[in-house]
């Protein structure tokens, strides 16, 4: 089991509600880049949340990083990010008289929590660079110790969330072994892991440890064969019910099809014997059937847009402008453009086909929506937000709609305009949807009536480079 970190997540972890007893995470960096990210995915969540934030680092460019970061925040009006952020070295938080002290961690954060109670604070967050520990800690247990010292003061008042830094180049797997066992949660690669190899420290330090590792162990065993035979259930399930569906859409079509047909026998063959109410009776059945007809392709559509992914990484800019091309022909036929701008050097990672998809049917609603009187124009931009994600932003001057629909426009059949005034089955947006939870990314909408639509999809990041201007992009798209 796993969870995206994503900023709901961060946001459902520094709940005060859910936090019972605090929180204990490790992550694992290997590059300057990734322990940054990680850092500053924790300080920006903590200063939304109005925490103070506690950095425990001896490297001078952290100082000088968050010194910055620091004063840039308080110069913002904004008081999503009103916090108090106090900076130490292991040497003032661990040492005494320039000796590791386990009394000196106690006092710490005695004194720590108590500042942070009389000022207000219900929750602490800490952040703590483990690189002083490769030279501190002699025997892998002293790890455990520590961790052990740490976790008695997760349950007070305010609160203590507590992120560990470990850099996998520096520490040797057995070191890091420790770590894991020590935590409850496992910060890698970019997701969450409840941790199945935790055991409380103070267990692990007692004489039981080996009947607490044996039970762990009995306990994971039994889980992983129980995942397994769910999983199991759960693939049968959904084959049969993917086949049950392929089976409901091909019979449903054919009764459609049958009383279409007569529908429209019945009219070419006893027009002069009915009467305008009649006639008028027949269009409107001839209308329904359709209207089912493109509901039961919107649901094949829907189950069926793509058994099969072949996954990749691609240079954004030079697929974009591939897709572009390929579905330019659509926006020439009612003489409107796209323009296209992509500030950052960037890979994406996903099915080619599926990306096309996705713009295909964005481009198609912007088509299909446009205001009659003015030439359609669409406008994509591409950029990286501040939690690193990959951000294209597709707009167009349409009809757009009201703010209240943002949400209502992705629901399959629900249609803002009537079926009369616009054809289609009331998938497209849909499938982008299903599509982009797929691959954990996101999509927003945002209308307003009369002035337009605009699309927003965000994509995990792969990499992210220096920002410039991308030559293939920078020209308009006509």
């Amino acid at each position: 089991m796993k969870q995206k970190v994503n900023d709901i997540y961060f946001l459902n972890l520094y709940d005060v509600s859910l936090c019972h007893e605090g929180l204990h995470m490790c992550t694992f960096y290997k590059s300057e880049e990734e322990y940054r990210k990680n850092a500053l995915d924790f300080i920006h969540q903590g200063s939304k949340e109005h925490h103070k934030i506690i950095f425990i680092t001896d490297k001078a460019k952290d100082f000088e990083f968050l010194d910055h970061f620091q004063k840039k925040a308080s110069s913002l009006e904004s008081t999503n990010f009103r916090t108090d952020m106090v900076l130490f070295t292991p040497q003032e938080a661990y040492y005494q008289n320039g000796i590791f002290s386990s009394a000196k961690i106690l006092n710490f954060w005695d004194e720590q929590l108590e500042i942070a109670r009389k000022q207000g604070y219900e929750v602490v967050q800490a952040i703590i660079n483990m690189d002083w520990g490769v030279s501190q800690f002699k025997a892998l247990d002293e790890v455990i110790e520590y961790e052990s010292l740490i976790v008695e003061k997760l349950g007070a008042q305010p609160k203590l969330i507590l992120i560990c830094q470990y850099n996998l180049d520096l520490f040797h797997p057995g070191f890091i072994n420790k770590a894991i066992e020590s935590h409850p949660l496992c910060h890698i690669e970019k997701e969450i892991f409840p941790n199945s190899y935790y055991i409380a420290p103070k267990q692990y330090l007692s004489d039981a440890r080996e009947h607490y590792l044996l039970r762990q162990r009995l306990h994971q065993l039994k889980e992983h064969r129980r995942a397994e035979e769910e999983l199991s259930k759960l693939y049968k399930l959904t084959t049969d019910l993917r086949n049950f569906s392929h089976m409901l859409i091909h019979d449903l079509k054919e009764p459609i099809r049958t009383a279409s047909m007569l529908n429209q026998i019945l009219k070419s063959d006893h027009h002069q014997e009915l009467s305008a109410n009649a006639l008028d009776l027949i269009e409107r059945i001839s209308h329904a059937l359709q209207e089912g007809s493109n509901r039961i392709e919107g649901i094949k559509a829907i189950n069926f847009y793509s058994k099969d992914r072949k996954i990749q990484i691609f240079d954004l800019d030079k697929i974009l402008t591939e897709t572009l091309e390929k579905h330019k022909s659509i926006v020439e036929k009612v003489e409107g453009k796209i323009l296209c701008s992509c500030l950052c050097k960037i890979q994406i990672k996903m099915d080619i086909i599926h990306f096309h998809q996705i713009f295909l049917n964005i481009i198609n609603n912007s088509v299909k929506y446009r205001k009659k009187d003015v030439p359609l124009l669409i406008n994509i931009r591409v950029n990286i937000n501040e939690s690193q994600r990959i951000e294209i932003k597709i707009s167009d001057n349409g009809t757009g709609f009201k703010p209240q629909y943002n949400n209502h426009i992705f629901h399959p059949f629900r249609r803002l305009h009537s079926s009369h005034e616009y054809e289609g089955s009331g998938v497209g947006l849909t499938i982008c949807q299903r599509i982009m939870h797929e691959y954990g990314g996101e999509i927003y909408a945002e209308g307003e009536e009369g002035v337009g639509t605009t699309i927003t999809l965000r994509f995990p990041p792969v990499i992210s480079e220096t920002l410039e201007e991308s030559p293939m992009l920078k020209k308009a798209v006509n």
